[in-house]
C-alpha cells in the first residue's frame, strides 16, 4: 500500500521493517510499526492448503458488479492503471480479494437446489438478495 491507512505515512508499508519503526517515531505517530505485511508469495504460502477463487481482477474490471465502484470508478484513469498494474505485475496489486474453501467441502447456493462450485477463474454468484454462497460442512 502507497499510503499506509493505519497511520496515514506514505510507503510506510513497503519499507523494511527496521526503518519503518523508525520513520513511525519521527512522524510521532507510535514507538514502533505494529503491523506485519505479506508479500503476494507469502500469502500464496500461507493458504497452500485451501482451495483459491480469486476476485481481484474481476473486481477491478467490473467495479460496478461488486459494489466497489466508490473506489475504482469505471472507466476512470485510476481503472486503467489498477487493470495494468493486475495484468502485468499481479504481485504489485495493494489488496488481494480471495476467497478460500477447505479441499472437498461443497460450497452451495443458499436456497437453490443445485450447487456452486467456483473455480479458480469464476466470478462470484450472489444468493438471493445478495448474499454469498453458503458453506456446508466448515467446522
Amino acid at each position: 500500500m502507497w499510503n499506509e491507512p493505519h497511520y496515514n505515512l506514505p510507503l510506510l508499508s513497503v519499507i523494511p521493517r527496521p526503518l519503518a519503526h523508525h520513520y513511525i517515531r519521527m512522524a510521532g505517530k507510535a514507538s514502533h510499526y505494529h503491523e506485519l505485511h505479506f508479500s503476494y508469495w507469502g500469502l500464496r504460502k500461507l493458504i497452500k492448503r485451501f482451495e483459491l477463487v480469486d476476485y481481484t481482477v474481476n473486481m477491478i474490471k467490473q467495479p460496478d458488479k461488486f459494489k466497489v465502484a466508490y473506489m475504482i470508478p469505471p472507466g476512470s484513469r485510476k481503472q486503467a492503471i489498477a487493470k495494468a498494474v493486475a495484468n502485468l505485475a499481479f504481485w504489485l496489486v495493494p489488496s488481494y480479494i480471495w476467497l478460500l474453501r477447505k479441499p472437498g467441502v461443497q460450497v452451495t447456493q443458499s436456497g437453490s437446489r443445485g450447487s456452486l462450485t467456483p473455480s479458480s477463474h469464476s466470478t462470484p454468484h450472489a444468493g438471493p438478495h445478495g448474499a454469498l454462497p453458503e458453506i456446508k460442512g466448515m467446522r
